[in-house]
């Protein structure tokens, strides 16, 4: 039959996905010899299966001696088969120990080359926004005496642009029922499921300490996107069709500047609703835009 060669050994493969599909194929091919044995000893015994197949079995006397050498010589070529295989899967064994501790070892080391590329960057980077902001201050302590910006103020308006970025990523949910043992994780999910999105929500707490049993506070709900929080603001007015939500507002994250700012527009915008009740009045990019109401397209949005 095809296969290992006793007196050769295993075929030697300079590929390992050959010598794994040749042992695979031989371990096969061995376990179909093992069972063709066994039936031929079953049949010749009359036993119905293996597990009958026992030593006073084979001492029937209608069981000749030449068969029963048949046998033992077909055995031992399936032993030393099973031999050979099993010293070459040793070795094969190993060597795949040996690949994967140095497959192990590039990955480390690639890992601390990112690293220190990365820590080399970061280095460079760091350098160039100090030297930025140092030649930036000297242009404008010279432009600008009587307003000079020192290094501490740069700072401060750069952690306040970070601020504002981290801002963008928020939302602010107002008139939210406060109950004693609350599962916020699951409200704030079943609140923005209500206005078509499900996002991953990295952080959502309670602001303030609730030291008026009456007041509501809000919540402050962080996600990892501004887009998303984005989409949510837009599709907010679908709480409106809740039945458990229709009473709850959600609104940007602001800065009190902002805050201040919005204010003065909403009631500038109360003003002209009630000034001019025949258009409708809403507030958009800072603004208090006003329209016909007449012209209310088909998806119940106002045309500007």
């Amino acid at each position: 039959s095809s296969g290992i060669n006793a007196e050769y050994g295993v075929p030697r493969f300079e590929d390992m996905n050959d010598e794994l599909d040749f042992m695979d194929f031989q371990f096969f091919e061995l376990d179909e010899f093992i069972s063709d044995l066994f039936e031929a000893a079953c049949k010749e015994t009359g036993c119905e299966s293996i597990k009958a197949l026992d030593r006073n079995s084979l001492l029937k006397p209608k069981i000749k001696k030449e068969k029963l050498a048949d046998w033992l010589i077909y055995a031992y070529s399936i032993l030393k088969r099973s031999r050979l295989l099993l010293i070459q899967a040793d070795k094969t064994i190993d060597n795949l120990h040996k690949e994967c501790n140095a497959d192990k070892t590039k990955i480390i080391k690639l890992q601390n080359d990112m690293m220190q590329g990365k820590t080399e960057q970061l280095d460079q980077v760091s350098s160039t926004v100090k030297n930025e902001m140092k030649s930036y201050c000297e242009i404008v302590e010279k432009s600008c005496k009587k307003a000079a910006v020192t290094p501490e103020k740069l700072k401060e308006i750069v952690k306040t642009v970070a601020e504002e970025e981290d801002r963008s990523k928020n939302l602010l949910v107002f008139g939210m029922k406060e109950e004693s043992e609350e599962e916020l994780g699951t409200i704030v999910s079943d609140l923005l499921e209500c206005t078509g999105e499900k996002p991953h929500v990295s952080e959502c707490r309670r602001l303030g300490k609730n030291v008026d049993q009456t007041a509501i506070r809000p919540i402050k709900i962080k996600l990892n996107s501004s887009d998303t929080v984005n989409q949510i603001l837009r599709n907010s007015g679908k709480l409106k069709k809740s039945d458990r939500f229709q009473s709850v507002y959600i609104s940007p994250d602001r800065t009190k500047e902002e805050q201040t700012s919005h204010r003065k527009l909403v009631g500038e915008m109360k003003e002209k609703m009630k000034t001019d009740p025949s258009n409708y009045h809403f507030i958009r990019n800072n603004m208090v835009i006003s329209v016909a109401r007449t012209q209310r397209n088909k998806t119940g949005l106002y045309l500007e």
